[in-house]
């Protein structure tokens, strides 16, 4: 039974048993007739799958049809499975009529008419037992629709296609049927499976052969020859005496797995071939043996698959336990260790070792090895590879497998025999290993004797050399997978994303710190649960829904949405769920509240600013209506000097108003950037408030306010920017009248406190929202404006004031009770103790450079218009004006006329008005001039870079032309 199993089991068994063109089946021996396997050839021939008939009773799947009485085949078939079960003898079924039944296309079910030749062989286990019953078919349907005679043909070919399948013994009438019935059947005689040959008189002349046969025996022509002529190489091989005994006997001669050398190829050693032979004697009408016909089957093939499943077994074994004990290791060196004691043993060696190879400095290295008693270890041995023999190392770098077994004998290693002798060493098998192409390590196996290594010795090294390797590799990698392992659960539990998995039920299998916080769950309270038992809030809500949705398409998604929590805690989340691949889902998700928050907190900025760019164009177009109107009527009549007079004032103050616009928004830009360096000193608010009072009282006066002013007695000081802290109290008492209706009140408050000063300025105007006072500090944020433009501003003030208090280490803060109730602004700032008096500096006057007292002045402008009004305006001071709009053009004019004075734009074409200021300077004839620049470029910066390049003056238009005439008029005077 178990060689049975053993052979069933096996894959080569399968593929032969599969790939045979006689159609067969095995069945259990009981009365069911159970189908324990199927073959190609019957399934193809029956037009039925294995999985219809295998584990099924023959006669379920092969039934009778009940509407036809002549079909006896079911019948037939059951009796001769009982003789063969009874008498343990192969039986033989004649020509058997068998309809098959078969379902159309449509699913109606038709009986086929069917003949089949059949022979069923007992198949017996060790123990000669009955294992099963092997059932052999043909189809020879198209046969019998030839036969004329169809009674007499069935019994001939019955027995004709028996002795093909060597599964009868008695086929003596097959064989007088064959005599006569050549012609006839010589079709299936050529086909046959099994060789058939027939041969004639006593001295065996063949006459007939068949493919089978023929391909037995390498295609030599027989036909007309001898046994021994046509065979000469089975002539000392007893083949004619067997023909001699079954011809004077008339006994027929049956072997089993008879053992032949034949000659396949011309010229070619004799190969070894293994038959099942039947000579069955061929007698005639009167008794008398004529010839004989042999026949049987090339089992060669299937001898060859017992012997290599006989070794497979013994391979498998050693396998097995090899994959058993390495299993659990874990430490390469044990694995190495372990798989060498085992080869060792099994092979009968006198050593097996590892080695190392270093290919790139041609060493290797021993780090353990197994020994049989009596053998010195070369454990911890590094040697050079070409100490033995480098025509053996040259076929292991090229991944041959080396077998030496005789060093003494072998050419290779015979110089080299001294370094074998030194580690006990007569016969080596070595096998390479090789990874990409790089000699990585040989497995070498020792013999103290010489030794024939085998084709099984090869195997069995190749085959632990493969798997210890892979073992080695896969410990290595192990140990990699751990330390990634701990690497990544170091990322995961750090990441800054929550992580969710949960399996296709929705149990929670997995969850990072950052995702336990973020939910405000434990690990206890979320791992192992149901993930909408633990936030049943999540059922119904966007989250929710994404992660039902990606579930049932399996196709990622990402959402954005705010959930609200069963504790009441409410949280925008974003959330990107994965479908994975046994059903489940893993989601990344992260808190973006505050995201939202400072999304939200920017798009309200944006709406400020957006507010403000109306504004602003809003205040630069009111300027600019009056001074294109007075431009206008200048251009259309002839003004008296008062009418003259009073348009030029028009213009100068609504320039004026548009230059204060400029240099608030260029002066909140440096503050808030942080560009403006505070010259700080000593101050005593008491009397930064008394000068703020002053630049602020033309407005509240204006308005008609009260001011009311409240100071303490003892000096507040401060350490501060003296022009900048009156700034900061400008922009509030400016805001406060501004927002406070006609006739109301201001208040401005100095209270001291330990080591601070508060500055309060209170009215009561218009008065904020509460949403307008978290946002009133900020940049471009302002009250809502009235339609007549009585309130409201830029929004500029009250961020600069923010700026300039926080430069100055204070805060500022506001507060209102509601629209209507006013404000009240408050200003704190760190105090400082009494400063000791300082004397008193003189400010050294500039040192202007003389110039001639009717100068002549050259003005530089690629803005024409420009230039030409800056002209106009001199030559009606009395001064003589010359323009130049290219800078190179005014280099050379000033080297032949000498200007005493240049005014000279910063932006100017070819190089800038900072260049040509330095080459004035370097010219002898201009290195004295008066330089001015005029120019729209008023930060810090650029007046600093101006004067280091050569200027005198740094003037930002639009020029005040009273400011610039004054500069002329004092340089003339020097």
């Amino acid at each position: 039974m178990a060689a049975t199993k053993l052979m069933l089991s096996s894959s080569v068994y399968q593929a032969a048993f599969n790939a045979s063109p006689v159609g067969e089946y095995l069945l259990s021996p009981t009365p069911a007739a159970i189908i324990l396997a199927v073959n190609d050839a019957f399934l193809k021939a029956a037009s039925r799958t294995r999985a219809e008939l295998v584990g099924v009773s023959l006669f379920v799947a092969f039934p009778e049809n009940p509407d036809d009485p002549a079909d006896t085949g079911v019948a037939a078939l059951r009796k001769s499975l009982a003789r063969v079960i009874a008498s343990g003898e192969p039986d033989t079924l004649a020509l058997q009529r068998y309809p098959i039944r078969v379902i159309g296309p449509d699913g109606t079910i038709r009986f086929e008419e069917r003949y089949w030749s059949a022979v069923s062989t007992p198949v017996f286990g060790d123990d000669g037992s009955l294992v099963c019953i092997s059932h052999s078919t043909m189809d020879v349907t198209e046969m019998v629709a030839q036969r004329e005679d169809h009674q007499i043909a069935t019994d001939k070919l019955a027995r004709l296609e028996a002795s093909s399948f060597v599964r009868a013994k008695n086929v003596h009438e097959v064989n007088n049927a064959l005599q006569s019935e050549r012609v006839r059947l010589q079709l299936l005689f050529e086909h046959a499976p099994g060789f058939v040959y027939f041969t004639k008189g006593p001295d065996h002349v063949i006459e007939q052969a068949n493919n089978a046969f023929y391909e037995l025996i390498g295609r030599r022509e027989v036909v007309g020859h001898t046994v021994r002529a046509a065979l000469p190489e089975l002539a000392a091989q007893g083949f004619d005496e067997l023909h001699d005994r079954v011809l004077s006997t008339g006994q027929p001669y049956i072997a089993h797995a008879q053992r032949f050398m034949l000659q396949i190829t011309p010229g070619a050693p004799l190969a070894e071939r293994f038959v099942d032979l039947v000579l069955q004697p061929i007698v005639d009408a009167i008794g008398k043996v004529t010839g004989i016909c042999g026949q049987g089957n090339d089992i060669t093939e299937k001898r060859r698959i017992e012997t290599q499943l006989a070794r497979t077994a013994v391979r498998q074994a050693f396998q097995l336990e090899l994959a058993d004990r390495l299993q659990p290791l874990t430490e390469p060196a044990e694995i190495v260790m372990t798989a060498s004691e085992l080869l060792g043993a099994h092979l009968c060696l006198s050593r097996v070792a590892f080695c190392e190879v270093d290919d790139a400095h041609g060493t290797f290295f021993i780090r353990r090895d197994w020994t049989s008693p009596g053998l010195p270890s070369i454990a911890g041995d590094a040697r050079r590879l070409d100490d033995f023999g480098p025509e053996i190392i040259a076929d292991l770098r090229a991944g041959h497998v080396m077998t030496v077994p005789d060093i003494a004998l072998d050419p290779r290693t015979a110089p080299h025999v001294d370094a074998y002798a030194k580690i006990g060493v007569r016969a080596n098998l070595a096998i390479p290993v090789l990874a990409a192409g790089q000699l990585m390590g040989v497995l070498t196996l020792h013999q103290s004797t010489p030794r024939h290594w085998s084709n099984a010795d090869i195997e069995a090294a190749r085959d632990m050399a493969a798997r210890t390797w892979l073992a080695v590799e896969q410990a290595r990698m192990q140990a990699q997978l751990r330390i990634e392992h701990e690497r990544n659960k170091a990322i995961f539990d750090n990441m800054t994303e929550g992580f969710v998995l949960v399996d296709r039920d929705w149990t929670v299998l997995q969850m990072n710190a950052v995702g336990l916080q973020i939910c405000q769950r434990t690990a206890e309270q979320a791992i192992g649960h149901n993930h909408w038992e633990v936030w049943p809030e999540t059922v119904d809500s966007e989250g929710g829904r994404l992660y039902r949705q990606v579930k049932d398409s399996g196709v990622p998604e990402t959402r954005v949405y705010q959930q609200a929590f069963a504790n009441g805690h409410v949280m925008w989340s974003e959330i990107t769920a994965y479908p994975t691949l046994d059903g489940g889902l893993a989601a990344f998700f992260r808190d973006i509240t505050e995201r939202k928050q400072a999304e939200q907190a920017l798009g309200e900025a944006n709406q400020r600013k957006d507010e403000f760019l109306a504004m602003l164009a809003h205040e630069l177009r009111n300027p600019l209506a009056p001074i294109r109107a007075a431009a206008e009527l200048m251009a259309i009549t002839r003004l008296d000097e008062t009418r003259l007079r009073k348009t030029s004032e028009i213009i100068n103050r609504q320039v004026s108003h548009m230059t204060g616009l400029v240099d608030d928004l260029l002066d909140v830009s440096r503050v808030t950037r942080g560009l403006v360096a505070l010259n700080k000193s000593p101050q005593d608010m008491k009397q930064i408030v008394s000068n703020s009072v002053e630049q602020v009282r033309p407005l509240i006066e204006t308005q008609g306010h009260r001011l009311t002013i409240d100071l303490p007695a003892e000096p507040a000081y401060v350490v501060g920017d003296q022009k900048r802290l009156v700034q900061i109290l400008t922009n509030l008492l400016n805001n406060s009248a501004k927002y406070t209706q006609q006739g109301g009140h201001v208040q401005l408050r100095i209270e001291l406190e330990a080591g601070k000063v508060l500055v309060h300025v209170l009215d009561n105007g218009v008065g904020m929202t509460p949403e307008l006072q978290l946002h009133a500090f900020e940049l471009f944020a302002q009250a809502e404006r009235t339609a007549d433009r009585a309130q409201g501003g830029l929004g500029l003030g009250l961020a600069l004031v923010r700026s300039l208090a926080e430069l100055h280490g204070g805060t500022v803060r506001c507060t209102s009770e509601g629209l209507g109730k006013g404000s009240c602004f408050t200003v704190c700032l760190p105090r400082l103790a009494a400063p000791a008096a300082a004397p008193m500096r003189t400010a050294e006057a500039p040192a202007v450079q003389p110039v001639c007292h009717q100068p002549r002045i050259l003005v530089v402008d690629d803005n024409v218009d420009a230039a030409q009004m800056l002209a106009l305006v001199l030559e009606a001071s009395g001064y003589e004006v010359i323009l130049e709009h290219r800078p190179l053009l005014a280099l050379e004019y000033t080297r032949r006329t000498r200007p005493a004075i240049a005014i000279l734009d910063i932006g100017l074409p070819e190089m800038d008005g900072n260049e040509l200021a330095r080459r004035l300077r370097s010219q002898p004839e201009t290195a004295n001039m008066l330089l001015i620049a005029v120019t729209g470029y008023g930060h810090d910066q650029d007046r600093q870079t101006a004067l280091e390049a050569g200027f005198d003056h740094h003037l930002v238009k639009p020029v005040d032309s009273a400011v610039l005439t004054t500069l002329l008029a004092e340089a003339c005077r020097s």
